[in-house]
């Protein structure tokens, strides 16, 4: 299944605040669709609405929006609420700004409890520290409390979408699919990256990821907030040359977008950069693939990618904070790549400021909002008083 369709900007989760008093969530979806109603669930009106509507960056003051039983926006005005608009339920949202939920294109939920843990260390010193340590130790239960707390811990800061990547090299599978259960207790719209085992026959993964898409699929009514199935790719990483072309195998059969690392760590960026050719051949580079990091390329890499409709999820908090380096993000942009932005690990941001904190003023003020904001998240790079606004206000999967 594609998860390009499914994981987008339009599908967030609003908080009605004042000052850092959450009023109110409510499921919504930013798309503007102008249908006459008698009756409606609910009205917001008064508030400060903040939308990802394409060319409408300026947010909508004394705005209203009607919404629907099934949590989605009929209509968003300004001014008045039309008298033909009759609501069960009426929300006054003045002094309030309303804003959509971030979306975070690239995460490992399981992670949150290692924060704290090596935070001076870059990428691989910190896996050496923060996790391998560990690894022999987890019980069952661990997978699916770690996972939620991650979850509830992003939900908190205003992350309320998310892809997932989790890896499974040798764990008990059911031991594994704790990750599921926890973003299923969870009102957090996901991608669960499914993951192939390693240490497992190619016909026993295939037989569990035909049980997932099966699964998956039972879901989509009781559990719409599973936007979809996607693999978590090993990719290179493990150095074993043979697993890109199971993994490009499994996409091209099941029809799946994969999620890899690929060239984060300078350390290694030189060996990636010979091994993009094992990319290509698997069948892995087109246009069901998203790189997650996508760092240190060369204008070869970078162009091909391009060529091949690839797509990438830059983690510029993670990026920074592991001293992994910085993309060239307007570069990428001027040829073609589409971008999607990640909250990486909730265990490496402790200090990271919530959305609710950004929207309340703390950094960006209304009039600021119209000058930095989710429409263009490079440009809050390039305000130093503003920097970090572009994790706060970007809504949107892929620009």
């Amino acid at each position: 299944m594609r998860w390009e369709t499914l994981f987008r900007p339009e599908l967030c989760l609003f908080s009605v605040m004042k000052e850092k008093a959450v009023f109110g969530w409510v499921w919504v979806c930013m798309s503007v669709i102008t249908i006459q109603a008698e009756e409606v669930a609910t009205v917001v009106f008064g508030g400060l609405i903040v939308t990802m509507e394409p060319g409408a960056p300026a947010p909508i003051e004394n705005g209203w929006m009607s919404i629907s039983e099934e949590g989605r926006i009929l209509e968003i005005g300004s001014g008045a609420v039309p008298e033909s608009i009759v609501a069960r339920e009426t929300i006054d949202a003045g002094g309030k700004i309303i804003i959509p939920g971030f979306i975070s294109a690239h995460s490992h939920l399981w992670s949150a409890p290692f924060r704290g843990i090596a935070s001076e260390s870059n990428l691989y010193d910190w896996i050496g520290a923060a996790h391998m340590p560990f690894y022999p130790y987890y019980e069952k239960g661990d997978f699916y409390n770690y996972t939620l707390f991650g979850g509830l811990d992003f939900l908190s800061h205003g992350i309320t979408a998310c892809y997932n990547w989790v890896s499974n090299n040798g764990y008990d599978y059911d031991h594994w699919m704790e990750h599921l259960e926890a973003q299923l207790d969870m009102e957090q719209r996901f991608i669960l990256g499914w993951a192939m085992d390693t240490t497992e026959s190619d016909a026993v993964n295939r037989e569990r990821l035909e049980a997932y898409l099966e699964r998956a699929e039972t879901l989509k009514e009781s559990h719409p907030n599973m936007l979809g199935v996607s693999l978590s790719a090993v990719g290179l990483l493990q150095g074993d040359t043979d697993i890109p072309f199971k993994e490009g195998k499994l996409m091209q059969d099941y029809q799946l977008d994969a999620q890899v690392h690929y060239l984060e760590a300078p350390n290694v960026k030189h060996q990636q950069h010979n091994e993009f050719a094992i990319l290509k051949a698997s069948g892995m580079l087109c246009d069901q693939l998203h790189f997650a990091h996508f760092i240190h390329t060369t204008d070869q890499i970078l162009e091909e990618s391009v060529a091949a409709g690839v797509r990438m999820a830059w983690n510029p908090l993670s990026n920074g904070r592991l001293a992994s380096g910085l993309a060239d993000i307007p570069k990428y942009q001027r040829l073609g790549l589409r971008i999607g932005m990640g909250a990486r690990w909730p265990s490496e941001w402790g200090s990271f400021r919530s959305i609710r904190e950004y929207a309340n003023g703390d950094v960006c003020h209304s009039y600021e909002i119209r000058v930095c904001s989710g429409h263009d998240p490079v440009s809050c790079v390039s305000h130093a008083h503003n920097r970090e606004c572009c994790y706060a206000e970007c809504g949107r999967s892929y620009w």
